[in-house]
């Protein structure tokens, strides 16, 4: 139902389709949330006005809860059973909606993770070795300053 496909270094996308009845319980949901946050619609008490006022006044924030918390269940699951972890926040590329809740939507979201890394272990590091020069007059300075140091620790 839901593809993932790796594109170009860390980026990622998922595409699917949201079905009938999944949205259709949603709508119904963001409906009757939308309902109870929005301002008092005159000649109504809050909460108590007809659906088709609260679709006509707010139906783009309907329809916006709708998929937000659709496409975010959906991310949720997908990124659990394929072991992803985003590093940005996934970007919403296409949705194809009507905002009708009779209707299914597609929906292609875009993300980031982090770089897999494929080394096979210990053995497969490499540290250069690097030469340190250290002089005897770096070593007599450090060693005086610990001195100092502990003397006045000492005095406290």
């Amino acid at each position: 139902m839901y593809t993932h496909t790796p594109k170009e270094g860390c980026w990622h996308e998922i595409t699917g389709t949201i079905p009938k009845d999944e949205v259709r319980e949603e709508y119904a949901h963001a409906l009757k949330e939308v309902s109870k946050q929005a301002p008092v619609i005159p000649g109504f008490r809050r909460g108590k006005a007809p659906r088709e006022v609260i679709i006509a006044r707010h139906g783009s924030e309907i329809k916006e809860h709708c998929f937000n918390h659709l496409v975010n269940a959906v991310l949720g699951k997908e990124f659990e059973a394929r072991k992803l972890q985003p590093v940005s926040n996934p970007d919403l590329a296409t949705l194809d909606w009507d905002g009708s809740p009779e209707s299914a939507f597609s929906f292609v979201v875009r993300f980031e993770t982090a770089p897999v890394n494929a080394s096979t272990g210990l053995d497969a590091i490499t540290i250069p070795d690097i030469k340190a020069a250290v002089s005897d007059n770096a070593v007599h300075w450090a060693l005086l300053n610990i001195r100092r140091l502990a003397r006045q620790l000492n005095k406290m």
